[in-house]
């Protein structure tokens, strides 16, 4: 079967197919409105600006077309704004904010707990907007997109360098092509696979968004419906840090973070209880 079909199938042919867009200099207006199409779309969860979100960034979207700002710093403006903060940074728990600021200008999913914990660990030091430009001054970013490279949806490439949980973690924040993020609700949707390592099950996408498992995939993870809230045990003095309980935590000074799912609360701190750590906080994450 070629990628081609299996890309149709799936329902993410419009994503596998599109040429990412680069805003050049001497661009016709034309040009530049299409870019900030996909500036917006794209950074914006495909959802819409309103009243006071269009005054808010009015300036910025000058100074674009004047050609004295560049497509990674009107990013940057964007993800920054209150228009950005509060579709994805007010409503939703960290761990979802911090899955929607990589599908949003890193265009994938997080690969593993690492990198929850890495941008959490960013979050808590300097804020939301530390943990913005982590992002955007990335070499990540850099190579992905340069300077004025509109950041689009990655996870569905194929590169060397992916593993097939980078595709099924990105088919998980997928919501669809005329979906948009803020619909999908606060809570994190890549919990269960970021706290036990299972990629996730992949579903069709169709016009409305995710439709039942396809013929064409496999569920390589655990049961589906398992709570998806996900909460941070913080432990001190694990006796072995590199056991499977610590597959998806972050040393960080003596302690040590471990993320689970509400529905493995309960045996993980039985567990590290048993490993002769000491439990110090449990908070949602």
């Amino acid at each position: 079967m070629s990628a081609i079909t299996v890309a149709s199938q799936m329902g993410i042919r419009g994503i596998t197919d599109s040429t990412p867009l680069e805003l050049r200099p001497n661009a016709s207006q034309d040009q530049i409105n299409a870019v900030l199409r996909a500036i917006y779309r794209q950074v914006l969860g495909n959802d819409h600006l309103f009243g006071a979100d269009v005054a808010e960034l009015a300036s910025a979207e000058s100074l674009l077309r004047q050609g004295s700002l560049t497509v990674r710093e009107f990013v940057r403006l964007i993800a920054k704004s209150e228009a950005y903060k509060k579709r994805f940074f007010y409503p939703n728990s960290q761990t979802r904010a911090i899955e929607l600021n990589f599908k949003h200008l890193l265009g994938r999913a997080p690969t593993d707990g690492k990198d929850i914990a890495r941008h959490l660990d960013i979050y808590q030091a300097g804020g939301h907007g530390a943990e913005i430009d982590s992002y955007i001054d990335s070499p990540e970013y850099l190579e992905s997109f340069g300077d004025n490279i509109v950041p689009y949806p990655r996870g569905f490439e194929y590169r060397r360098s992916y593993s097939t949980r980078d595709f099924t973690n990105m088919f998980a924040l997928y919501g669809g092509y005329a979906n948009n993020d803020r619909s999908q609700g606060p809570r994190p949707r890549l919990m269960t696979a970021l706290a036990t390592g299972f990629t996730p099950a992949i579903r069709r996408i169709g016009v409305r968004g995710l439709l039942p498992p396809s013929p064409i995939s496999k569920h390589l993870g655990p049961p589906t419906g398992a709570s998806d809230r996900m909460f941070c045990v913080e432990v001190t003095r694990l006796l072995n840090p590199d056991s499977a309980l610590a597959t998806s935590s972050r040393v960080r000074k003596s302690n040590q973070q471990i993320f689970v799912s509400a529905d493995q609360l309960s045996a993980t701190m039985q567990r590290v209880l048993k490993s002769g750590a000491k439990i110090v906080s449990v908070r949602s994450a």
